[in-house]
Parts: structure tokens; C-alpha cells; sequence
């Protein structure tokens, strides 16, 4: 009589191997985010207060609150509309505005720039075109700079 042997091991061996081979992979993955770490540059955002308010056909008025958690590190607010250098008047004695990029007077900052910019500064926007793509781009004492004002009014 002759005694065959069968093989009852079935699919085992090559799940186990399969499983090995996931873990290990996942296992070197952690650990090589932690060794190389996460991207460093990922710009923060920055709070800071502003309103805006459309009064007539040709004037746009911007009030910077100045809250916020990033309000004490405002510096100055550039303005554009629709893409180009806004022109602004600024009426509050806390604020200056001043001439920059093809002298146009399109930056709010603090009275003889001092730093920060005070609450309750305000600027008037020409925006003739209605509605008007209104962009104020604050720089901040960190070197930093980040879009504050976006609106279409």
C-alpha cells in the first residue's frame, strides 16, 4: 500500500509573506517622515480684520479693524483693483498712504510709518468699474505677507 502525502499547508506561507512585506513597507515609510520631516515651507495664514463697503458708484471704503491674531504684526496694506495699482485717500490721522510701484497711491500704514498699523485705519478705493476686483496684500513684521482684503465690490 502506498501512502501519498498532501500538502495541507494551502495558501499560508504566501499570505504570511504578503503581510511581511506590507508592514515592512509601512513601517519604513514612518520612520523615514520623521527622519527627512514634514515640508517646512508651507506658508502660515494670518488673521487680521478688514471691511469693505461699496458707497457709491465710484468709491470703495476699506476699514481695517485691527483684530484679529495677527493684527499686531501688520505693517502696511497694498491695494489693487482689477490687477492694477489702486489709487487710495486716506482721511484718518492714524494712517498715511503712500506712493508705491508707478507712484500710485495705493499702500495704507501707520501715521509716518510707525508699526503696527492702528486700529481703524481706513481707505478710500477709486473702483469706477462696478463690481471691482478689490486685493489689499498686508506685510507683516515677520517679512512675511499675505492676502487681507479679496472682494469683488
Amino acid at each position: 500500500m502506498k501512502f501519498r502525502r498532501r500538502n495541507e499547508e494551502a495558501m499560508s506561507p504566501v499570505i504570511g509573506a504578503v503581510l511581511l512585506v506590507a508592514v515592512t513597507v509601512i513601517l519604513a515609510s514612518v520612520i523615514a517622515t520623521f527622519l527627512f520631516g514634514l515640508p517646512s515651507d508651507i506658508p502660515t495664514s494670518k488673521i487680521v480684520g478688514t471691511t469693505t463697503t461699496r458707497y457709491n458708484s465710484t468709491w470703495v471704503f476699506v476699514l481695517y479693524n485691527g483684530g484679529g491674531k495677527d493684527a499686531l504684526t501688520l505693517k502696511d496694506i497694498y491695494f489693487t483693483v482689477n490687477g492694477a495699482n489702486a489709487s487710495i485717500w486716506v482721511h484718518s490721522q492714524l494712517c498715511d498712504f503712500t506712493p508705491f510701484g508707478g507712484g500710485t497711491n495705493n499702500v495704507m500704514r501707520g501715521q509716518y510709518g510707525k508699526i503696527p498699523l492702528p486700529a481703524g485705519c481706513y481707505a478710500n478705493i477709486i473702483a469706477p468699474v462696478h463690481p471691482s476686483h478689490i486685493v489689499g496684500v498686508g506685510e507683516f513684521l515677520d517679512g512675511t505677507s499675505g492676502v487681507v482684503v479679496d472682494t469683488n465690490s
